[in-house]
């Protein structure tokens, strides 16, 4: 039964990612990595875009029942961790919006072939030296502070960049739009702070980073 299911699907939002267990867990890497099910033996193309889910905690990897899961970890490209609600303001719009029963539902949509469109026009987006020279000053500094970034991982950060870009209305990528890979670079959450310093030092003011 797949209709309506992952192999159907363009948007996938998978809840609680870190509960697979190790019957489905083979099926989803497959799917993460090479967007491909098998069913009964037949590989099937999936036609997502796109791979969202959602957690509550980060597994042990250095517990062995739990460092099966890591490649699952590493397939998500952009992690974002989310803080309870800090604003009292905030707190109280919630609260009364849960007390009436009023939606939260978003009232703006792309069609997919708006977003497939978005997709093409943020691939003309350009990569200039200067930036690729920004990214390996970032790279060598992540390293040096003991962050490991794969080269897998690093190489991989042109995409993201070129959306960056696109969205803010630039035909090629500046420093600046480098900033979004703060939810790129980190693995663990003490590291974010860390990640976000570097990418403003180097990126923010790139003239004064090279000289110094």
């Amino acid at each position: 039964i797949t209709e309506g299911k992952i192999p159907d699907s363009h948007i996938v939002f998978l809840d609680e990612i870190f509960k697979s267990n190790d019957g489905i867990l083979n099926s989803l890497l497959t799917a993460l990595n090479e967007r491909v099910y098998t069913n009964e033996g037949q590989a099937v193309k999936i036609p997502v875009v796109s791979f969202f889910s959602a957690s509550n905690e980060i597994p042990n990897f250095n517990d062995s029942t739990q460092a099966i899961l890591k490649p699952l970890y590493d397939r998500f490209e952009i992690k974002v961790l989310t803080e309870y609600v800090q604003e009292k303001d905030n707190r109280m719009t919630v609260l009364k919006n849960k007390q009436s029963g009023a939606s939260n539902t978003a009232v703006t949509y792309i069609t997919l072939a708006e977003l497939q469109q978005m997709q093409q026009e943020a691939e003309k987006v350009k990569v200039t030296d200067e930036i690729n020279e920004l990214m390996d000053n970032v790279l060598c500094e992540l390293r040096r502070h003991n962050i490991h970034v794969s080269d897998r991982k690093y190489f991989g950060f042109t995409p993201i960049a070129r959306v960056k870009a696109y969205l803010n209305g630039n035909t090629e990528v500046k420093p600046k739009d480098l900033l979004v890979l703060k939810n790129y670079f980190w693995n663990e959450p003490s590291q974010i702070p860390i990640v976000e310093k570097i990418l403003k030092d180097i990126c923010e003011n790139p003239i004064g980073a090279k000289a110094q």
